[in-house]
C-alpha cells in the first residue's frame, strides 16, 4: 500500500529480488533511483494502477546492463509493459546532451501543473524549446532571441498534460541541453 517511496532514496542495494506490486496510489519510483541495478536479480513491477512513471535511471540500467528478469503489468499506461520500460529508457541514452554554452533547471520536478525553467546562456542569437513526450513526438515548441548573455527564465504549462514522462530539450547552435521532467496529476 506504498504511496510515495521518496523515504528510499538513501537505498542503494537490493539484494536479490525487488517487487512492487498492489500498491493503489503509488504514481512513480523516484525513491529507487540510487540503487545499484547489479544488486537486482528479479524485478517485479505489477498491479499498481497509477503507476505510470517507472524509467528511472536504476530501471533503465537493470533492462539495460543487468539481464535479470523483469515482470511488468497491470499499472498505468508508460509502465504497462516491458517494451514500454524499454521504449521511455532507449531515449535517455540517445539523446544528445552536448555542451551548449547554456545550462538549466526545471522546478518543481516532479510537476503537477506549471513548471519554471532557469537557464544561464553566455551566448546572444537564438534559443530553442522543445517538449517531447517518451516516444520523441515534440508536444510544444517555443523560439526565444537573446540579445544578452545571463539568467532567464520561461514558464511552461503542463496541466494540460497526461501524467508521464516528457523531455525539455534546449538548442542553440552551438548544441543540445536535455532535461527529463515528470508530470503528476
Amino acid at each position: 500500500m506504498l504511496q510515495d517511496l521518496s523515504p528510499l532514496s538513501e537505498l542503494i542495494s537490493v539484494g536479490w529480488i525487488l517487487k512492487i506490486i498492489n500498491n493503489q496510489l503509488l504514481q512513480e519510483l523516484l525513491g529507487l533511483q540510487n540503487i545499484d541495478h547489479s544488486s537486482v536479480n528479479d524485478l517485479c513491477i505489477y498491479e499498481n494502477p497509477n503507476l505510470s512513471v517507472c524509467a528511472i535511471d536504476f530501471v533503465c540500467e537493470y533492462i539495460f546492463s543487468n539481464g535479470g528478469d523483469i515482470e511488468v503489468y497491470n499499472n498505468a499506461p508508460g509502465c504497462n509493459r516491458s517494451e514500454d520500460l524499454e521504449d521511455a529508457c532507449d531515449i535517455i541514452p540517445s539523446v544528445s546532451e552536448l555542451k551548449s554554452g547554456i545550462d538549466f533547471l526545471v522546478s518543481p520536478n516532479p510537476c503537477s501543473g506549471f513548471v519554471n525553467l532557469e537557464y544561464t546562456t553566455n551566448n546572444v542569437g537564438i534559443l530553442i524549446f522543445d517538449l517531447m513526450d517518451i516516444s520523441g513526438v515534440k508536444i510544444k515548441s517555443k523560439t526565444i532571441k537573446h540579445t544578452e548573455p545571463g539568467i532567464h527564465e520561461i514558464e511552461i504549462d503542463l496541466s494540460d498534460l497526461l501524467t508521464g514522462i516528457y523531455f525539455c530539450v534546449l538548442r542553440t547552435n552551438k548544441g543540445i541541453q536535455t532535461k527529463k521532467i515528470i508530470k503528476l496529476n
